[in-house]
Formats: C-alpha cells, structure tokens, sequence
C-alpha cells in the first residue's frame, strides 16, 4: 500500500505498541470467541499487508521496513467508541538491538 498510517513505539526488540484504530483497516478477522474463565471476547487478527519503518524519523529517507506478523489488540477495544485503544504489532525480525532500548524507571526511584 506504501502509505503512512499512524506512529507506534519500539517497546521490545520484536514489537511495536500502536492505536488500535490504526491497524483495524490493515488485518483480517480470523476467529472470535468468548473466554470461558473471563467472559471476554477474544479476537485474533492477522496482517493482511502492514508493515513498520524503523530507524528514522523521516518516512521516505532511511530506515529499515519490517513486516508485521501479528497483530494483538485490547481485548476490550471499542472501535465505535475508540475505548481501549492500544495493540501491539509483532515484527517478523527484531527491529532493534536488546541493549538499545530505554530503560522505564522503577517505582519509587528518583527521576532525574
């Protein structure tokens, strides 16, 4: 499709967090059903043809494209009232080296 869709961020070398919105268009139902433990639903989706750019901040110079082989939304997005809008996209390949990501910051320690 060779288009800009949304942003996400790099959370893990093998995947991308982004607004469920954004890939709703870009994968395929492919089966729904109820959690007997939770009572929610649980959907699986796959890519039809969603890919990510990583490693620049310019979409039409530089960066790598990784092609997305799985999709994992909220399990209780809401796309008509865009409730819960988070998914993660799983890449086919690591996009980013362990020892490159940001560390998050503990509970209780000192920002500085």
């Amino acid at each position: 499709m060779n288009s800009h869709s949304c942003g996400g961020s790099i959370v893990s070398p093998s995947f991308v967090l982004t607004a469920a919105h954004c890939i709703d268009k870009y994968s395929k139902l492919i089966s729904s059903q109820m959690d007997p433990k939770t009572k929610k639903n649980l959907s699986s989706r796959v890519p039809e043809s969603l890919t990510i750019l990583a490693g620049t901040i310019d979409q039409y110079n530089g960066g790598k494209i990784f092609q997305v082989v799985e999709i994992i939304e909220h399990e209780e997005f809401n796309s008509n009232q865009i409730l819960n809008d988070i998914a993660l996209l799983r890449v086919n390949f690591p996009c980013i080296k362990k020892g490159n990501l940001i560390a998050f910051f503990q509970k209780g320690e000192p920002v500085i």
